[in-house]
């Protein structure tokens, strides 16, 4: 259960100064709120140093721009004339380098009453913050004026990773650590975005020092994310390569690669051939580069549209085939109908893949676990549920033991039936949200990897239901099947299928 923070509502009030502060912006600025967003976060970042340095709780770039203190109490143009004078020329920022953002950005605002609001909001920002010496109210606060500015912008066709979601896949991984553990374990996210993946690894990777690398081609997006980064507390390297590069060319030296990368069917400018295959779209080769890059005995978590899982088109089925040949492919967990909505309305599935520890052992994935998340309540076109927290500490459990469980459907297996799919699955298997499918049925099953294509049948409720609710029951089941048929028809349209 979420607890209510005593400052409740002093954030629900900055909050509010930021939503008015976006929408005078939109009035007077045609230009999209990411540069609002950028603009106000280096004001802020010159503004914080104000807070006096008495909690072990900030992070340490605070006190590298402590001594640009007390210019910072002019008010409107002359803090942004002073701020653009020196931004460029501190020192710091060779010794700190997610501070090098500040180089890039300029203030260009120049509408006196979106300054005013600025300063005000900045400065409340910093008053709550020393009234309460608590820095988690910070990414709290800049990740609800990300959202408001990036990804919540109607102009923008961009989505997020929800940061439940990527605090669940990060927990996940916590789980896939050996006792042979590195001094130093190292993440990467490929497609970082605003960096969610690399923010939840901080929080569930404590233990040990950490290297967080990220690449994002978006160059605003990657300033956001370095902006993100800071206001975590999170010293991040963050690339702005147009990946994706030749995956072989890429050393294989990161612990755990983490991504979700944005689905879409953009064709790369030249073939890219990679182990017998060639790719030509963006996306596989991303998906690629993120498994190539994995070290040995490394994990892969990738979010994937369910529509690569059940794709027919030749190139896809073959990178599936690929994958279950070259890695041990853990787990799959699909995810609740709408997690990314309204950004993105499409079904999604993370894949969770271990690269063997030596190039002399042979990948052998001999059953793959698959888990469904379900939402609390309805979804449909206006209504976007999520999982209960309760549901991600079941899926949490569950991955914890499935090998446990894994046992208990091999003693059942003698009492096989054919699911609706014609995969042999045990008759009466007692937990609905998981099961597992055996290496020889995905084979046979031209390398279909949608969880719900080897789901046991459900056990027959003999009590019987009203007709209602079994009429109820039907019409959500036609219209899950009705959304697989819209997204396998456009996994059939060729080259163009994701």
């Amino acid at each position: 259960m979420n607890q209510t923070h005593p400052y409740k509502e002093q954030i629900a009030e900055v909050k509010e100064l930021l939503k008015v502060l976006a929408t005078t912006y939109q009035i007077e600025y045609p230009a999209e709120l990411a540069s609002l967003f950028e603009q106000f976060s280096a004001l802020l970042i010159y503004t914080l140093p104000q807070i006096p340095n008495r909690s072990s709780k900030m992070p340490g770039w605070l006190n590298a721009l402590r001594h640009i203190n007390e210019p910072l109490n002019l008010r409107s143009e002359q803090r942004i004339e002073f701020m653009n004078a020196r931004i460029r020329d501190i020192p710091i920022y060779t010794q700190i380098p997610s501070l090098s953002v500040l180089t890039e950005v300029t203030i260009t605002i120049n509408r006196p009453a979106i300054l005013e609001r600025m300063m005000e909001a900045a400065d409340q920002i910093v008053e709550l913050l020393y009234a309460q010496d608590e820095y988690a109210i910070l990414p709290e606060i800049m990740d609800y004026f990300l959202d408001l500015c990036y990804y919540k912008d109607k102009k923008r066709d961009a989505y997020r990773t929800p940061v439940h979601i990527s605090d669940f896949i990060v927990s996940l991984l916590s789980q896939n650590r050996g006792p042979n553990q590195p001094n130093v374990i190292k993440f990467y996210d490929p497609a970082c975005g605003s960096g969610a993946f690399l923010a939840s690894a901080s929080k569930y990777f404590t233990d040990r020092p950490l290297i967080l690398h990220g690449n994002e081609k978006n160059d605003q997006l990657r300033r956001l994310a370095l902006f993100h980064a800071l206001f975590h507390g999170l010293d991040l390297q963050i690339t702005n390569d147009d990946l994706p590069i030749e995956p072989l060319a890429f050393n294989k030296h990161y612990n755990f690669v983490l991504t979700n990368p944005p689905f879409n069917t953009v064709p790369l400018e030249q073939p890219l051939y990679f182990d017998g295959m060639q790719i030509q779209q963006q996306y596989h080769a991303l998906i690629l580069h993120a498994l190539d890059t994995t070290m040995l005995g490394g994990t892969t978590a990738i979010v994937v549209p369910d529509s690569f899982l059940f794709a027919t088109q030749s190139t896809v089925k073959r990178i599936r085939q690929w994958m279950l040949q070259a890695f041990t492919l853990e787990g799959i967990i699909g995810l609740p109908a709408r997690t990314f909505s309204p950004q993105a309305a499409i079904r999604a599935s993370i894949l969770f893949l271990t690269r063997p520890e030596s190039v002399q052992r042979q990948a052998a994935t001999e059953h793959v676990f698959f888990y469904q998340l379900e939402a609390e309540g309805p979804s449909n076109g206006r209504t976007s549920s999520q999982a209960s927290q309760e549901r991600f500490s079941d899926a949490l459990s569950a991955w914890g033991q499935r090998f446990a469980h894994y046992q208990e459907w091999q003693e059942k297996r003698h009492t096989a039936a054919d699911n609706l799919f014609g995969i042999a699955t045990p008759r009466d298997w007692p937990h609905e949200q998981y099961w597992y499918a055996h290496m020889e049925d995905i084979q046979h099953a031209d390398y279909i990897l949608l969880p719900r294509h080897y789901q046991p049948l459900k056990p027959l409720n003999i009590t019987g239901d009203p007709p209602e609710a079994l009429l109820q029951e039907y019409i959500a089941m036609q219209e899950e099947i009705l959304r697989d048929m819209w997204e396998l028809l456009e996994g059939v349209g060729g080259d163009g299928a994701i």
